[in-house]
């Protein structure tokens, strides 16, 4: 009882306990000492005091049978005398020796932790005790209680926006002694990990996670694993400030603080904190662009999803349902004939959990107005009678199957490729009349280059050939399916060099320039397509949309 008491007290009293386990050992090794051979006094008991002001008398005896076979008077015989004393007292102790008869004798004792050495004064002198006379009595079984004593541990706060939570912790903890105790328990507050919640993260708002110590680690680093991959990193954490996962998933968060063996005055080793925190937020709806132009595309996308929630999207211009990718992403793409109304318009976005709108958002953006110049043609009569409206409806069945259905996955790889160079005769979007038959005017939904005859056409980006065969009116045609609705086009090929169904990467070779169907000479007609509607190619290859704005 009167060891847990003085221990009690001195926790109160010491800044560091670890200068309290010090001195018991050294104090004690003093008392019973360890090179002599002196007949115990059995009758003899030494009371340890510290030096400071204390509200009640607190105390620890020992029996000199208990603790050795030197006494004080034993240790104040063996070494000589200071002239003067000058020294740094890391604590001191008063040491009172008590007979049975009640008679005692005074000792004040300080410590210098520094330089293992120990001065003891009476009422008359002073003498120096090297504490390393006693080395191997300090690692006696008796003192092993006084080694045990229980510093207090690292005061930790861990908080996530300021708000406290529950962590699990293991420690290995040293502090310095003659034997090295280690200490190694968990605190007392601390759980088990596998009975911790999850720490709901919503990472849609700005969140703040930090550790905070009453003695600051000398090390902190910080380690994040996704619980669903088993893949971890770990960073150095410079500040109090910890990262919060930037990804929608579980992980199992690990904070390890080290003390370094380099201050006798406190504990070393390290302690993990551990913690679960779960990451799942609303989603968030964006548009790549508040505006655009006619024949353009406008792409709407929708961050943090989970499994069973989608996306639709509706405009004046076509109803899209979301194309979910890895990792909660989904993207809708609203192509904008080049015909399309300037004007300011609404995208109306439905978030859909199991077939029913959980949430609703909507989104302007503008069309602005783009001028598109009028392109006279003439053909011969020959050439005119190809295109009739007969031949039109024959070669529109192979479209139709042709892209019929489409692959929602991308099958498109990086921005996407001019398929051949040359010169530019007609550009998309121009309104194109024939024969001066102002009445019979069209648009023009593609890009016409022009170059000799053989010419060797690549395809513009990777994707599966839906179509391959000669057609009345767009002649030796081929239409390549990219991924995500969105189609190639290539009309008026003299030798066609890929089969229907196969595979194409990016740059491959797949027909020769040529003039066949409604041509005027060797040229190859390049469109873009996306659910009904033809769009800029120069825009794929200028501004690269879908590697800009998709991310796959």
């Amino acid at each position: 009882m009167l060891i847990q008491s003085i221990v009690s007290h001195l926790k109160n009293m010491v800044k560091s306990k670890l200068l309290f386990i010090i001195i018991l050992a050294s104090i004690s090794a003093l008392i019973s000492g360890c090179t002599k051979e002196v007949v115990p006094d059995l009758t003899t008991m030494y009371r340890l005091l510290p030096n400071t002001a204390i509200s009640s008398a607190t105390e620890l005896t020992l029996a000199s049978d208990q603790v050795g076979f030197w006494t004080i008077d034993t240790i104040i015989e063996k070494y000589d005398e200071l002239p003067q004393v000058v020294h740094e007292i890391a604590y001191d102790l008063s040491v009172d020796r008590i007979k049975e008869s009640g008679m005692s004798t005074h000792y004040d004792m300080d410590l210098d932790l520094v330089n293992n050495t120990i001065y003891i004064t009476d009422s008359l002198t002073t003498k120096l005790v090297h504490a390393n006379d006693c080395l191997d009595f300090y690692n006696s079984e008796v003192f092993q209680p006084i080694y045990t004593i229980p510093f207090n541990m690292p005061e930790v706060s861990l908080t996530y926006n300021n708000e406290s939570f529950v962590y699990a912790c293991s420690s290995s903890l040293y502090y310095p002694s003659f034997n090295h105790t280690i200490i190694n328990r968990p605190y007392d507050s601390c759980e088990e990990l596998e009975t911790i919640n999850y720490i709901p993260i919503n990472i849609t708002t700005t969140n703040t996670l930090n550790i905070d110590f009453d003695q600051h680690p000398d090390s902190i680093t910080q380690t994040i694993k996704f619980v669903e991959t088993n893949v971890s990193y770990t960073r150095p954490i410079e500040d109090n400030q910890l990262i919060v996962p930037s990804e929608e998933g579980e992980y199992e968060i690990t904070v390890n603080c080290v003390w370094n063996e380099d201050n006798i005055s406190r504990y070393y080793g390290h302690i993990n904190y551990m913690f679960y925190m779960e990451i799942d937020s609303e989603p968030i709806i964006t548009i790549t662009s508040e505006n655009t132009t006619p024949g353009e595309i406008v792409v709407v996308k929708a961050d943090y999803l989970n499994d069973d929630e989608t996306i639709m999207i509706h405009s004046n211009f076509a109803d899209v349902s979301g194309i979910p990718l890895e990792n909660g992403h989904a993207f809708g793409i609203i192509p904008i004939p080049c015909y399309a109304t300037p004007d300011t318009y609404t995208l109306t976005i439905d978030l859909v959990k199991d077939d029913v709108i959980i949430s609703q958002t909507e989104l302007p953006f503008e069309i602005y107005d783009k001028e598109f110049i009028v392109s006279l043609l003439y053909v011969t009569e020959s050439t005119a009678a190809i295109k009739t409206d007969d031949n039109a409806a024959k070669d529109q069945i192979y479209f139709d199957q042709a892209r019929a259905n489409p692959i929602q996955t991308p099958l498109f790889a990086g921005p996407f490729m001019q398929p051949v160079q040359g010169r530019i005769s007609t550009e998309y979007g121009v309104i194109r009349v024939t024969n001066d038959d102002y009445s019979h005017s069209r648009r023009h939904y593609g890009l016409d280059i022009a170059n000799e005859l053989g010419t060797e056409i690549a395809a513009t980006n990777s994707g599966l050939v839906t179509l391959s065969r000669e057609l009345i009116i767009t002649g030796n045609t081929i239409i390549i399916d990219h991924g995500m609705g969105l189609f190639s086009m290539y009309y008026h090929l003299d030798e066609l060099l890929i089969e229907q169904d196969t595979m194409v990467e990016k740059g491959d070779i797949i027909a020769k320039m040529g003039t066949t169907g409604y041509s005027t000479g060797s040229h190859l007609h390049f469109g873009m397509w996306m659910d009904g509607v033809y769009l800029n190619p120069w825009s794929f290859f200028e501004n690269d949309y879908l590697t800009r704005y998709i991310s796959y």
